[in-house]
């Protein structure tokens, strides 16, 4: 692979290194306390060998995490051993590959001289909350020179991450180096995917919403899951109450006020003022938008779910067990008109299959043994 080396600076991550840095970065932040997640999405972007994939893999494994690893590998005869070694090669060259945010966690060793440009990159696919670890040149943090280093100096600042330098990292590597590296590990707040540093709603949000509302919106509307106004209300209801109190919190952290910017309309999620006002007096912001947001969402996706038609597909046991999923797992799901629109519109494309498991259920209830029988014996309880 010496033809490898010299033309994509490829290094093959020593698995001792690996190692360290995922046991370091688990002391440091509890990093791999995902919550309630089920499964784990992982990516890595620059794969070599599978170095990394591997000892991932292995970790998790032996923790008892269900994870799906993702990755992609510019070099053919790279891509041929990952595939043949069982994980899924979802693209060649990372600096074309395209995503919504989606990952929970990435590691990746990029090659030195595009190290900014891949992590910055990289940080963009991450989900709402989601981790990024990255080994890098150590030049690449101290000598902020050009502009991409500038945004990753200012991207660790600004999400409170970490640095870790190490030196002699790959002096027992197949490919030996006496490079210093910098280990960078990252945070994405949970807000950071519908809203920017500054609470404002991001353009390019908007823009993929006008490319999907046409389609989906004749769909929702067609089989009468939802009004569609009813959806626009919610959208206007739900930017208005997280845009305001995101700027209630940074006004309180100068003037300890900011309740004023709470209109009538975010009454319509239920809010309790004084719980958002606790929150607000928070020392530390960046925790603060991350309860308010969270909270926020979960009022929003109930106030959604007020008029849905659920009766016409899913029966009594569904609604109930998916009431109880919805409630776990809807503070960390974005709440943007495309997410809401893919969500009724995917509960109408598994309607078959929902009924199905329904008919099931009620068959089986129907039928189930019954230790009453006055004959003394077991029967069927009808």
């Amino acid at each position: 692979l010496h033809f490898l080396q010299r033309e994509n600076q490829y290094y093959p991550t020593p698995a001792k290194l690996i190692g360290e840095i995922l046991d370091e970065y688990r002391y440091r932040n509890n990093i791999f306390e995902f919550g309630d997640l089920e499964e784990i999405n992982f990516l890595e972007p620059c794969a070599g060998d599978g170095a990394i994939c591997r000892e991932v893999q292995a970790y998790f494994k032996e923790r008892e995490m269900k994870i799906n690893i993702e990755c992609l590998e510019v070099e053919k005869i790279l891509r041929d051993g990952l595939k043949g070694q069982g994980f899924k090669v979802v693209g060649e060259n990372f600096e074309e590959f395209t995503s919504h945010p989606f990952y929970n966690l990435i590691i990746m060793n990029p090659p030195f001289s595009k190290g900014d440009e891949f992590l910055l990159r990289a940080y963009n696919l991450l989900n709402a909350d989601g981790r990024l670890i990255c080994i890098l040149n150590a030049e690449t943090i101290r000598n902020p020179c050009n502009k991409g280093r500038e945004l990753l100096t200012g991207l660790i600042k600004r999400t409170d991450g970490d640095v870790q330098y190490i030196k002699d990292a790959f002096k027992d590597a197949n490919r030996k180096s006496g490079v210093e590296i910098a280990v960078v590990y990252l945070k994405k707040p949970t807000y950071e995917n519908e809203f920017d540093a500054f609470g404002e709603i991001q353009s390019s949000i908007m823009t993929d919403e006008e490319k999907l509302i046409d389609e989906i919106k004749q769909k929702i509307e067609g089989n009468q899951i939802m009004r569609a106004d009813k959806i626009d209300n919610a959208m206007g209801l739900y930017r208005n109450a997280v845009k305001q109190i995101f700027q209630g919190i940074n006004t309180i952290q100068q003037i300890k006020t900011g309740l004023s910017y709470l209109n009538d309309e975010a009454k319509e999620f239920n809010l309790k003022i004084e719980d958002f006002i606790k929150i607000m007096l928070k020392n530390n912001s960046e925790e603060a938008k991350e309860e308010t947001i969270k909270g926020i969402r979960k009022m929003a996706w109930s106030y959604v779910l007020k008029f849905c038609n659920m009766d016409g597909y899913l029966f009594h046991k569904q609604r109930k067990e998916f009431y109880t999923q919805l409630d776990k797992f809807s503070a960390s799901l974005p709440f943007t008109k495309s997410s809401i629109l893919q969500f009724f519109d995917n509960l109408f494309q598994k309607r078959n299959e929902y009924f199905k498991e329904g008919i099931i259920d009620l068959f089986e209830e129907i039928t189930s043994r019954h230790n009453g029988n006055p004959y003394h014996q077991e029967g069927w309880k009808t």
